[in-house]
Order: structure tokens, then sequence, then C-alpha cells
């Protein structure tokens, strides 16, 4: 089995030959991209996630 080329799908078609619903899906905004980008906010959504497992972990332990 060979490996399709960089700009082929697994499948083997091109980017312009993909499913018309990844084509024509919304591109993120600027501050949508921004936020994604800030390792601070990265980091206030790391530990608020992992201060809710947290909390579920130990509710489940009594």
């Amino acid at each position: 089995m060979s490996a399709a080329p960089p700009d082929h799908d697994p499948k083997g078609r091109t980017m312009l030959e993909q499913d018309p619903s990844i084509r024509h899906a919304p591109l993120p905004t600027r501050k949508t991209l921004r936020r994604r980008r800030n390792p601070l906010i990265q980091l206030y959504r790391f530990a608020l996630l992992n201060s809710r497992m947290a909390y579920i972990a130990l509710r489940g332990h009594k």
C-alpha cells in the first residue's frame, strides 16, 4: 500500500476534491485564532479543566 502524496487525503483526493461540507465550513475569526494561540489563555483553560476533573474524581471517592 503506497502513501498518498502530502496534498492528498488518505483516499487519494486532492484538497479541491474534498467533501463540500468541509470546503464550505466557516473559518475561525482573528479573535478566535488569537485566543487559541495565546499561552496564558491556554494555561488558564488547562488549569480550569484539570480542577474540574479533580473535583469529579474527589467527589466520587467519598
